[in-house]
């Protein structure tokens, strides 16, 4: 990830409050597995992973959505169930 590309530029956009980024304890522990991969590990460039490091400490971390079914890949429901219709 560079500070340049696609991601860096919707970091940018929470950062000026398009939209509220929020993590959940089960998205960090899918996102540290996958960074762990050797495969993916030898793809990442510092800044772009510090870039994500920085990301993540700031985003608000919310409880596991409990499971529903709505989409078709039931490992990714979660993740449709973080982001309710409507943010008071």
């Amino acid at each position: 990830m560079s500070r340049l590309g696609n991601p860096a530029k919707i970091i940018e956009a929470a950062r000026a409050g398009h939209f509220v980024l929020v993590t959940s304890p089960q998205l960090l522990a899918e996102l540290n597995d996958v960074l762990s991969r050797e495969k993916i590990a030898a793809r990442l460039d510092p800044d772009g992973l510090a870039l994500l490091r920085e990301v993540l400490a700031a985003a608000p971390v919310t409880a596991d959505p409990p499971g529903v079914a709505v989409s078709r890949d039931p490992k990714d429901d979660y993740l449709i169930a973080l982001c309710p219709a409507e943010r008071g």
